[in-house]
């Protein structure tokens, strides 16, 4: 039989599970931002305008929120820059 761990969240030191509303506005926003982008990207390679487009339709949510766990001059990401719209 398996044993089951349980984490409390506290313990995490993560953001408050009640958002204030700034924040969830500020979330909404880089949602809509990033479905947009998304959706102008397919509709460029459609158009032959580039040559690939990598589609992250669905993951807006979890994106936006992984931002507010980021520590601005701590964390990093390796990120790969391509100019999509170039």
């Amino acid at each position: 039989m398996a044993s089951q761990t349980r984490v409390k969240v506290e313990k995490l030191d993560a953001p408050s599970s009640r958002l204030d509303h700034e924040t969830l506005i500020r979330l909404y926003r880089t949602m809509y931002l990033s479905r947009r982008l998304d959706d102008r990207g397919i509709q460029l390679k459609r158009q032959n305008k580039i040559y690939f487009q990598i589609s992250s339709a669905g993951h807006e949510a979890i994106t936006a929120v992984m931002g507010l766990f980021l520590r601005p001059g701590v964390d990093v990401l390796p990120i790969i820059a391509i100019a999509l719209f170039a």
